[in-house]
């Protein structure tokens, strides 16, 4: 063999150790990446399924549902607010209110990449308050005959 032979030789193994190696780190790096991304949805979950038991007891109790879905939303909100959260680096939780409802958005961050999770909760849905009148059952009783037709 000659020395040019071997400098090719030489040169083609040691790209194809680099490139193996580049793989490797790659699949390791996905492999880290999934972990903790299994790690903040594990996190996420049992979050909601302590929110869950928070609003059960929440729900039991209170009296009869009330009136006014956003006194409800306001109050689901406020005994929500102060559970806390895993301490999982990245993991954060927020409350966004809406008329009538209650978004709950959590979010984690790995290097670059942010990824969110929502659920919303609404209290007329889960028997917190009583819808407000539409003013449609007012008109379908207006329309309708007196012996019920």
């Amino acid at each position: 063999m000659s020395l040019t032979e071997a400098i090719v030789a030489s040169l083609v193994w040691t790209l194809t150790a680099v490139g193996v190696l580049q793989i490797w780190v790659a699949s390791g790096r996905a492999y880290a990446d999934a972990q903790s991304d299994q790690q903040a949805l594990a996190a996420i979950d049992a979050d909601l399924l302590r929110l869950g038991a928070r609003l059960q007891a929440h729900r039991s109790a209170q009296q009869p549902p009330i009136n006014d879905c956003s006194a409800a939303t306001a109050a689901l909100a406020e005994a929500l607010a102060d559970q806390p959260l895993a301490p999982l680096p990245g993991l954060n939780r927020r409350l966004d209110l809406a008329p009538a409802s209650l978004w709950v958005i959590y979010s984690f961050s790995q290097g670059e990449r942010l990824q969110e999770r929502r659920r919303w909760l609404a209290p007329e849905a889960l028997g917190l308050c009583r819808p407000e009148p539409t003013g449609l059952q007012d008109t379908v009783q207006a329309t309708a005959s007196p012996d019920g037709r």
